[in-house]
């Protein structure tokens, strides 16, 4: 499994995944709002183009989700 950073970006928590410290993947709803979108995943269907990649991560309470 990918680790999992937690970087602020102007007191805002966006989470950094993967193995590779030359090339991070940010969780594009995070960036979204940290940005200050209204709807975040809109945004991303917008703005976004490329290959979406999905990591799996455990949250607080246990749960494995896609990111």
């Amino acid at each position: 499994m990918s680790n999992l950073i937690n970087f602020n970006f102007q007191n805002k928590s966006i989470r950094v995944v993967g193995d590779n410290p030359n090339a991070p993947e940010f969780v594009a709803v995070d960036v979204a709002t940290a940005l200050g979108y209204e709807d975040p995943t809109n945004a991303i269907k917008r703005f976004c183009r490329g290959v979406v990649k999905r990591h799996p991560i455990v949250d607080s309470l246990g749960r494995k989700q896609n990111v």
